[in-house]
Order: structure tokens, then C-alpha cells, then sequence
């Protein structure tokens, strides 16, 4: 065995002596270091054994049968927030071989309090358990069933407890304990030596008072782990054994070597040959060669061969575990790689959320740093079994030493026939495999570290990826695998596992790093669901992500991504953007107008109008942060792109709060100071002018005007065309004037005929001029008395109605920003809503109902048609818009009225 530890160490001493630094050694995928096992032939000269107990549970039938002492028992009712997960307490302390797979399932689930803590270490845990775990009642599988049930039962026997005790007689009630106790107050209770036993008793008696439940009850646990002791355990030390259920056992074997030099760890290739296909193998230390094993928590006998089974000499062994005792503290918190999740947040989380972060990062980045530092001390390997014992076997419970539990010639015939081992000897001033192992993590917490003091709330995709990656790494090394489990491809690809075979740990036979950016698919950050699971902020971050890789770059490149953005958060969505639609000659839908580009960037860079749940206004602090202007970014964005049409953004909201909004249907026009905006966009804009012109000159009613400055008017781009360039803007404005009202006539709306006559008056141009513009027709304009006025002429589009019905588009919920301990609500498959089948509604007979405008504006009437073709199509028009629909006859009276019209 000495000889093949001088040959490891050799070869992990000379590759690391030879890179430059540790950064070099983790990164080099040149490096290829073999580590052999071996047999220990005379392993009574070589290591020497100390036995110990890592863990007791007890399982009490009864509370009085306690023994040992405590001093504070709680009394005040357990809340929601207080509950445990007691899958970790008892999933070794079950016979499992027992319970049916439904049953382990919901035994996973089981949630309990700690009732009290007791003296020497040990904790009374309070665990709801279904009553059958081969016949599992169906409703114990529901969410949230056994953590209400759970919180109902315990203070169930809390209430009854205290209802007890306000119903003691005198004699009782001036016992010590309860003289020192206000049984109103439900705080918790000082327990005195001398009346724990009544106290218990009284507990027992409470839980036998509650109503039976018809699938879970209450049991008692008493528990300690991670003690080591070397003491011999008895049972009547803890318990009476008339009152316990069952007792299980862990009992440790250590084997150390004699060599203070010389590191032992468990080698791959020889358990393998001890355990079954069963087994579960992890990394240990981020070597692939050594590895911590343990037994399957399931229905099935361990599975383990025949040479290992005769280590044990009890027989009701139920979990065996072989593992390296080295640092593996877990760092308990409910956040998930903080440091990478605070720089792929990008700043955008609630402050109490980042702050939240913040703080877990901090206490991630000691508590590795702890553990790291505490790699380079001694390493001992550990095999450790767990023994139940239930029945007349508790009876054989007294003064048990934990060497009995194990056979030790039987270790010591499995050392010299299997492979068991992978040593290490240190030889004169090379360094130990604990101090490169050390050297090691210590360095990838620091580069941690120093990633999230540059790159907190900055994104950044390769920032991100390493600091993802070195956290995964440092799980890999301490715990043996990722701690989630939807890491474990990106650990393979990111070379921190050495699950495949093409991951630099396992290639190099040694830890190692591949590139960071190895998992990355496109230019996507790691899996977001470890930071957030509302799905608005998801998408926010990908947003702000994408244009966090461009932030170094000119703005050129940056101004692109900071304009697509903007786009996503206006469209609420980050896919099916289409920008050629913004780049076409034609608007995507409703034209409002036009705007100079320089005024469209200097509101967009300098308004505070973009608020939670826009991230436009985290991107433009992003980009101020890295000293570029925000405008000119934007310029150069909108120039690269050359988007034409951009989202009409009104930048503040109906209650008048600073607010961009957008209707997902309005457009404008942006055009340079170089180049004219299309005279379509020109009369749009113009609109509003006009129609306040003609509110002033008292020539239509402002309700008449609202759907014109909705929609527009059809006849203001060819007229403004035609209006010859040298007419005098105010002369301009009064045919624009007198030409709309003349639509309004034509689309039959009222305009004041009075008001009309004065407006010609004031025209310097006269009616004969604009016909010869081709503006007014030869036609006249029935029904006016006491002037001429002609129509439009009959190639100029006027008749307003609706081109086309619209559904309207139904906007995204403003969702919750964060929702930390929560998931939001998922629909699940049959709670989706039903589709409303939209079907022709017909008016009913003997009806009569003034047709509106929309009504009009459906029906056809191109003289060629057939008013049954008409009609079919007027109908289609009427079940899209959910509007009845009127009977053929008066369909066909109403167009031949307006075909005689026109």
C-alpha cells in the first residue's frame, strides 16, 4: 500500500508543482493524473480502527416512559412556518422492507416540530405518520394534506394538554412545576426534575383524548446525530423499554492509518465489487477513483455481497455507508447558487429580495471558505450501519459497545482480497493531497468571491457562467454531486462531474475545470428556476441579460439590443417580435402620426416613465454605469436596425401617473431630420389639429369627432398631396378644414351648415380652385340650402365605417414581480378555461333598432355584388364582432338606400 501511495502522491505533487498556478492546474485539460487502488496486505500494521455511534432514534409508544431530563417544554400552538421535514429523521430508523412504494412516497413527505430539547444532545420530535404504509389512503398523496393535518393534530394534543391542566384538582396544581407555570399564558413550560413523569403523563393522556383521524396519528421520536460517541449505549438511559416501539442505531467504524503521512480514501473499483447495481456511488472530493457509497433507501434488502454482509455481526442491518469523513457541513438555505443568481439578476429582484440574496451570499461564500480551510486537516475513513431493533431485541440494549457491531477480522479479510483503498503518502516536502485539495477550493471561493463583488447586479454572460460553474464545482468536491438535481447535466458539460466521460474531472482523473461557458446554449443564462419561479421575472431577466453581454461593446452593437429591449418589455413577450414588420413600407396596423428621431430618443433615454415590471429602466442605469450616453446608444440602435414604425408610447396613464403604456395596435412614424415623413404619417398627426379647429369653429359636435381622431381620416393623405406646395400654411390648414367637413357630410355625420357657409367666406381659395386640384368633385352635396358645396372628388377614399372588425387583443396580467417561498399558480390541464365559441346571433322579427356606424360599415356596396353575397358577408362581419345580425330583408332595404346615396 506504500508504494502505491508514493506513486499517487507523486503523480498529483509533480502536476500541480508544474502548472503556474492553481487557476493553470484546474483549467490544464492536458493534465492526466492516474490514481491506483490497492489492497492493504498486513492492514493490522497499517491502520488501526476507533468505533463509535454517529446517531440514535427512538420511537416511544408512550411520553412517560422518557427518562431523560429536560427543562423547557413548549405549550404555545406550532405554526404553518414552523414545520420540519422528518423525512431526514426516520428514513433510517424504518424497516422499509415493510412499507409499500405508495407508502415510502408519502413517507418522504412527512412533516413534524421539535416538541422539546432534551439533555446530552438529544431533541423530542413530534411526526405525523399515516396510520397504514402498505395501505396508503389516497388523500395522504394531496399537497398540502399532511402539513394541515400535521399542524391541526400537534396542537390538537397542545390544547387538549393545557385544558387538563386548568382542570387539575388543588392538590395537583401545587406541584413546583405548575406553581411556576401560568397555564393561561400559552408560552412554554418550565419542567422540573421531580414532576416530568406527571407532565408526560399528562401529554400522553392529551393525545389519547383527541379524536381518532381516520388516516394519520402522532408519534414520538427521540433523536440525536453527529455525535460520535464512544460510550456504550443503554437503552434504559433513554427510555423505558416497555414504552418504546423501536430503536435504531448508527454505529461507525473508523479506520485511520498509522501513517501520519499517509491519506486514505475509498476506492471506486473495489466497492463496486462489494455492492450491488443498486448502490449509490458519489464523487468524493472531485476525484473520479474515490468515492463515498451508500445502500438505497427502498423496499428492498440492502444491496451488498456476501463478503461485506460478514462485517456486520447483527443481523438486522438496514443502510450501510462507506464515506471519507471529510468537511461537508450542507449550507442550509432555501437560495441556490446566490452569487451567480446576484449577478444574472441584474438588479431587478424587489430590494428586500436582493437584499435577501445578498446576505445568503455572503454566508455561502464563509461557509465554503470554512470548509475549504478545514480540507487540508486529517481525513478518516468511515463505514457506518444502521441497526434496528424492536420487541424482546430491546432488551439486549444494555451497555452495548459500538465494536460490537462489527467483525473485525471479517474488515480485515475484505482490506487484503478487495481493492478497497486509494492512499497517498506524502514524502519529504511535497504537499499533501488535503493541502492541494485545500489550495484548490480556497481558490475557487475566492474567484467566487471576487466575481460577485465586480459583477453584483451587472449580468454578463461569461461572469454568470463561471461563477455557476465554480459553485457547482465546490458542490461536487464537499457533497459528491450538484445539489439540485436539474444541475447535473450542466455539471457534466461545465467539467465539474465526473459522470461523463468527456468531463475534465473525469478525463483528468482530478478535479478540474472545463470551460465556463461549456453549457450554455446560445447566449442563455444558467436555469433561472434557482432564483425565481414567477415566470414574468423570468422572462425580464432573459431580457436584460441579452443586452448585458453587449455592455463593453460601441453602440452599434449595444444600441441594437437596448432598442430590442424596449420592444420586448412594449410587447410583453420575448419571442415573436418580428422586425421586419418594423422595417416595412407598410404600418403593422393603426398609423397615429410621425416623430422625429432625436425627440423619440431623448423621451425614451431621459422620461421616467418605465416602472416595475418594465426593464428599460434598469437596462438605461446599466448603460449610464458604463459611461455611454443612453440616447446616442438608442440613435445608433434605431439607425442599425432601421426600424421604421415604432409603438405610439403615451408616457403617462390615465390617473396621470408616469407610466408608458402602449395598446399594442398604434404605431408612429419615425423619420430623421434629413428626410420628410410619409404624408400617410403627416395626416394622422395633422388630425388632432383639425378636428380641434373645427370643435372651435362650432362646426361639429366633439362626439362626432372622437372615432376621426380614433381612426383617422381617409381623405386627408391624397388631399394634402394635392394641395399645391406655395399655399400659405394658414390657408392649408382652412382646406383641410372645409375638406373634412366634407367628409363628415358624406359619411353622414352632422356638421353645421352655417358655420360651413362663413368657413368659405374666409377660404382665399375658392371651391372652382380646389376642383381643378382634383380635391372637390363636380358633384354636389345634396340637401344644402343656400350655398353650392361639392363632394370629394371620386377618387379620393371617405367613407369612414370599420375596415375590418378587430378582437381586441387581450393584454398580459400585471403578475407579481417575486414570489419567494411561494410558486405562482400553474393552471393545471382541466382547470383551462373553455374557449367561447363565437356563432351569428340573428336580431328577432317585429324588431326595429337605429343602425349604428359599425353596423353600416359591414355592409358591401360594390353595386356588382349581389346583395345574398352581400348579406353572407355582412353576417361573417356581425359574428366576428359578436353583434346580431338583422334579417335579409332589412339588410337589403338598408344598402339600397345607401347605394342610392352615394
Amino acid at each position: 500500500m506504500e508504494d502505491v501511495g508514493v506513486e499517487n502522491m507523486k503523480g498529483l505533487a509533480d502536476a500541480f508543482a508544474t502548472s503556474q498556478s492553481v487557476e493553470d492546474f484546474l483549467l490544464d485539460p492536458n493534465i492526466f493524473i492516474p490514481l491506483q487502488a490497492t489492497t492493504v496486505e498486513e492492514s493490522t500494521k497499517l491502520v488501526w480502527s476507533r468505533f463509535d455511534y454517529d446517531g440514535v432514534v427512538v420511537e416511544l409508544k408512550n411520553l412517560k416512559g422518557l427518562h431523560i431530563p429536560f427543562s423547557r417544554l413548549n405549550m404555545a400552538p406550532f405554526k404553518m412556518h414552523q414545520l420540519k421535514n422528518s423525512w431526514h429523521t426516520i428514513k433510517k430508523h424504518f424497516d422499509l422492507s415493510k412499507v409499500s412504494v405508495e407508502g415510502l412516497k408519502v413517507l418522504r413527505k412527512v412533516r413534524g416540530f421539535d416538541f422539546a430539547y432534551l439533555d446530552r444532545g438529544f431533541k423530542l420530535e413530534a411526526i405525523v405518520i399515516p396510520k397504514s404504509l402498505v395501505l396508503v389512503d389516497r388523500v395522504c398523496t394531496m399537497t398540502d394534506y399532511l402539513p394541515r393535518h400535521t399542524v391541526d393534530l400537534v396542537n390538537g394534543i397542545l390544547t387538549k394538554f393545557v385544558e387538563l391542566l386548568k382542570d387539575l384538582p388543588l392538590e395537583e396544581l401545587t406541584r413546583p412545576t405548575l406553581q411556576k407555570t401560568i397555564i393561561h399564558n400559552k408560552g412554554s413550560m418550565n419542567v422540573l426534575p421531580q414532576d416530568q413523569t406527571f407532565v408526560l403523563s399528562k401529554l400522553d393522556e392529551a393525545k389519547r383524548m383527541l379524536p381518532e383521524h381516520p388516516t394519520l396519528e402522532v408519534r414520538f421520536f427521540v433523536y440525536k446525530f453527529g455525535q460520535k460517541e464512544r460510550e456504550p449505549f443503554e437503552l434504559l438511559t433513554v427510555a423505558d423499554p416497555d414504552d418504546v416501539v423501536r430503536c435504531s442505531l448508527h454505529v461507525a467504524c473508523n479506520l485511520i492509518p498509522m501513517d501520519p503521512h499517509t491519506t486514505l480514501f475509498w476506492s471506486r473499483a473495489g466497492l463496486e465489487r462489494m455492492f450491488g447495481p443498486r448502490a449509490r456511488f458519489f464523487m468524493c472530493m472531485s476525484m473520479h477513483e474515490c468515492v463515498n457509497v451508500q445502500t438505497e433507501l427502498d423496499q428492498h434488502p440492502p444491496d451488498i455481497l456476501r463478503p461485506l454482509a460478514e462485517i456486520a455481526t447483527k443481523p438486522n442491518v438496514t443502510f450501510w455507508q462507506f464515506y471519507v469523513d471529510s468537511p461537508h457541513t450542507h449550507y442550509m438555505s432555501t437560495f441556490r447558487h446566490p452569487i451567480s443568481g446576484l449577478i444574472v439578476t441584474g438588479g431587478l429582484g424587489h430590494p428586500n429580495y436582493v437584499q435577501a440574496v445578498a446576505t445568503r451570499a455572503e454566508d455561502y461564500y464563509i461557509h465554503m471558505m470554512d470548509l475549504a480551510r478545514k480540507a487540508a486537516g486529517n481525513y478518516n475513513l468511515r463505514i457506518e450501519i444502521v441497526e434496528g431493533k424492536e420487541g424482546k431485541e430491546l432488551a439486549d440494549l444494555d451497555l452495548v459497545f459500538p465494536c460490537e457491531f462489527f467483525d473485525w477480522k471479517a474488515l480485515h479479510k475484505c482490506l487484503r482480497d478487495f481493492p478497497l483503498v486509494v492512499p497517498f503518502k506524502r514524502e519529504h516536502e511535497q504537499p499533501s493531497v488535503n493541502e492541494i485539495l485545500s489550495r484548490c477550493l480556497k481558490y475557487m471561493a475566492d474567484q467566487l468571491r471576487q466575481l460577485g463583488e465586480k459583477h453584483t447586479g451587472k449580468g454578463g454572460f461569461l461572469p454568470v457562467w463561471k461563477a455557476f460553474q465554480l459553485e457547482l464545482a465546490l458542490e461536487e468536491a464537499l457533497y459528491g454531486h450538484p445539489l439540485s438535481n436539474m444541475d447535473r447535466q450542466y455539471s457534466a458539460a461545465l467539467g465539474t462531474s465526473s459522470l461523463h466521460e468527456f468531463s475534465a474531472t473525469n478525463m483528468r482523473g482530478f478535479m478540474g475545470l472545463g470551460a465556463a461557458t461549456g453549457a450554455a446554449i446560445d447566449d442563455r443564462p444558467p436555469p433561472l428556476a434557482h432564483w425565481t419561479r414567477d415566470t414574468l421575472q423570468m422572462k425580464r431577466i432573459e431580457r436584460l441579460f441579452a443586452l448585458t453581454l453587449t455592455l463593453e461593446c460601441e453602440p452599434s452593437v449595444l444600441g441594437p439590443e437596448l432598442v430590442k429591449l424596449l420592444l420586448k418589455d412594449l410587447f410583453r413577450r420575448n419571442d415573436g417580435i418580428f422586425i421586419s414588420e418594423l422595417q416595412g413600407e407598410k404600418c403593422p396596423e393603426n398609423l397615429k402620426g410621425h416623430i422625429n428621431l432625436a425627440s423619440l430618443t431623448e423621451n425614451l433615454a431621459t422620461r421616467d416613465s418605465f416602472p416595475t415590471p418594465f426593464t428599460f429602466a434598469r437596462a438605461r442605469k446599466l448603460v449610464e454605469g458604463e459611461g455611454k450616453n443612453v440616447q446616442e446608444c438608442l440613435r445608433a440602435g434605431f439607425l442599425e436596425l432601421k426600424i421604421r414604425w415604432f409603438p405610439d408610447i403615451k408616457y403617462r396613464d390615465i390617473k396621470g401617473t408616469r407610466r408608458a403604456s402602449w395598446n399594442l395596435m398604434d404605431y408612429v412614424e419615425i423619420h430623421n431630420d434629413d428626410r420628410e415623413p410619409s404624408i400617410e404619417s403627416q395626416a394622422m398627426a395633422i388630425v388632432g389639429d383639425v378636428a380641434m379647429e373645427m370643435e372651435r369653429r362650432g362646426l361639429c359636435y366633439a362626439r362626432t369627432l372622437e372615432r376621426y381622431r380614433e381612426h383617422g381620416m381617409p381623405w386627408l393623405p391624397q388631399v394634402m398631396k394635392r394641395i399645391p406646395g406655395k399655399t400659405e400654411k394658414h390657408t392649408r390648414n382652412k382646406v383641410l378644414v372645409l375638406v373634412s367637413s366634407v367628409g363628415l357630410i358624406m359619411n353622414k355625420d352632422f356638421v353645421s351648415y352655417e358655420k360651413l357657409k362663413d368657413l368659405l367666406l374666409e377660404l382665399k381659395m375658392t371651391q372652382a380652385e380646389l376642383q381643378k386640384y382634383r380635391i372637390l368633385s363636380t358633384s354636389v352635396c345634396e340637401k344644402v340650402f343656400g350655398f353650392t358645396l361639392y363632394k370629394l372628388h371620386y377618387d379620393i377614399l371617405y367613407r369612414m365605417g370599420n375596415p375590418k372588425p378587430h378582437t381586441e387583443k387581450k393584454l398580459p396580467p400585471d403578475l407579481p414581480l417575486e414570489m419567494e417561498e411561494e410558486d405562482a399558480p400553474v393552471l393545471e390541464e382541466d382547470e383551462e378555461p373553455d374557449l367561447l365559441q363565437t356563432r351569428a346571433v340573428y336580431m328577432p322579427a317585429q324588431t326595429s333598432r337605429h343602425w349604428t356606424q359599425q353596423e353600416e360599415g359591414f355592409i358591401n356596396l360594390d353595386p356588382t355584388i349581389s346583395t345574398g353575397v352581400a348579406y353572407k358577408e355582412y353576417v361573417g362581419q356581425c359574428k366576428a364582432a359578436r353583434l346580431p345580425a338583422r334579417s335579409y330583408k332589412g339588410f337589403g332595404r338598408k344598402r339600397r338606400d345607401l347605394l342610392r346615396n352615394e
